[in-house]
Parts: structure tokens; C-alpha cells; sequence
């Protein structure tokens, strides 16, 4: 009788901890879930933080280079040579031949 009932304080000692284990197991798994979320909304935020820049940078440069030709035609029309354009502009002599005139 004895025997049975210290059995059964073990396997209920043993049963507990194995429950405390699967919480534990299952808590870090939560953790480690709530983590890699949080670390996926991170680098959502930073690609479009980086898309973002990219779009304005492309659309800057898009910017000077339609000015660029803009002036480099107004130069071209009062007489300026081709190698005058591409020095004040910073275009090249192919992207200047290849301008058509816009009235």
C-alpha cells in the first residue's frame, strides 16, 4: 500500500513536470513566433522605407535629365556646338545627336 501511494506522488510529481516543461516549451515557441513576426514587420517597414527613397532618387534624376535636355536643346538651337552642349550639360555627344528639335 505504501509503495502505491509513493508511486503515485511520483507519477504526479512527474506529470506536473512534464506539464511545466510543455508550458515552458510552448512559451519560448510563442516567443520565438511573436520574434520572427516582429522581425517580418520590421523589414516590411524598410523595404518600403527603401522603396520609397528609391522612387524619389530615380525621380530626381529623371528631373535633372529632362532639364538637362531641355537646356542642351535650347543651347543647340542659339548655335552651340555639340562638344560645348555635352561639357555645360554633362550629357554625351550620342545622347545629344540623338535629341530631336521641340518647338
Amino acid at each position: 500500500m505504501l509503495n502505491k501511494i509513493y508511486r503515485h506522488s511520483i507519477d504526479r510529481d512527474l506529470l506536473a513536470q512534464i506539464k511545466d516543461e510543455t508550458a515552458w516549451e510552448k512559451a519560448k515557441q510563442l516567443e520565438r513566433q511573436e520574434g520572427f513576426e516582429e522581425g517580418v514587420q520590421h523589414g516590411i517597414e524598410q523595404g518600403i522605407q527603401y522603396g520609397i527613397e528609391q522612387g524619389v532618387q530615380q525621380g530626381l534624376e529623371q528631373g535633372e535629365k529632362r532639364k538637362a535636355l531641355e537646356a542642351a536643346r535650347k543651347m543647340l538651337k542659339k548655335g552651340f556646338s555639340l562638344e560645348e552642349v555635352a561639357d555645360l550639360t554633362g550629357l554625351t555627344i550620342s545622347e545629344l545627336k540623338s535629341l530631336t528639335p521641340e518647338d
